[in-house]
């Protein structure tokens, strides 16, 4: 996944699908998985530990403890999930990219 793509949301509650709107791009569920490693979230935010759990918003960072949340069920991210006290990390691709990847579980 190119760096250029990945965009951080900035705002407690915010979701992916408005920011990447605000950026000129989209939000693309099937690029998540890229962005749903420990890994990942220490490059971006610097996390003091990670965690791993079913959660609307995650990948994210719970702003009060500095942990990173991944998401445990692989196949359920969503664009528009948020969560008060958290920051979402989101991957935000232009829309001609969208349809020349497709559908990358297939």
């Amino acid at each position: 996944m190119d760096c250029a793509h990945v965009c951080r949301a900035i705002a407690s509650r915010a979701d992916c699908r408005s920011t990447c709107s605000a950026k000129g791009m989209v939000c693309h569920e099937d690029f998540f998985s890229d962005a749903n490693t420990c890994q990942a979230m220490q490059r971006s935010f610097g996390c003091k530990s990670c965690s791993t759990k079913s959660h609307a918003a995650a990948p994210a960072q719970q702003q009060s403890s500095g942990t990173c949340l991944l998401n445990d069920h692989k196949r359920h991210f969503d664009c528009e999930g948020a969560a008060e006290g958290y920051i979402r990390l989101c991957i935000c691709v232009l829309t001609g990219d969208v349809y020349a990847v497709g559908d990358r579980h297939s």
